[in-house]
């Protein structure tokens, strides 16, 4: 019995590494750079979001306080947004992070 268990874990741990390999080959899509760049932004834009897009209204939205811990971390993480590998390393950390807890 452990000898089944021992194999599936170690199944379970090639494939993680197998997905989070491809993972880090596939493209980096626009949408997740124009999204993580209005995130990025906070600290340069005086905490606030500027929404490119007028259709959606007020372009300054001020972050609420409760998130700004959260988006002061997206800020300093992603404000090097001309380096699409930091990106990819942040994604496989922040992946390898989750499977470890």
């Amino acid at each position: 019995m452990a000898a089944i268990a021992r194999l599936g874990a170690a199944g379970f741990l090639c494939l993680v590494a197998a997905s989070f390999g491809l993972a880090f080959c596939l493209p980096i899509y626009t949408d997740e750079l124009g999204w993580k760049l209005v995130q990025a932004r906070m600290h340069l834009d005086g905490g606030a979001n500027l929404v490119l897009m007028p259709t959606c209204g007020t372009l300054g939205v001020p972050v609420p306080a409760l998130l700004l811990p959260f988006r002061s971390l997206d800020s300093l993480l992603y404000e090097r947004m001309t380096d699409p590998m930091f990106l990819r390393w942040i994604g496989t950390a922040v992946g390898v992070g989750g499977v470890l807890v």
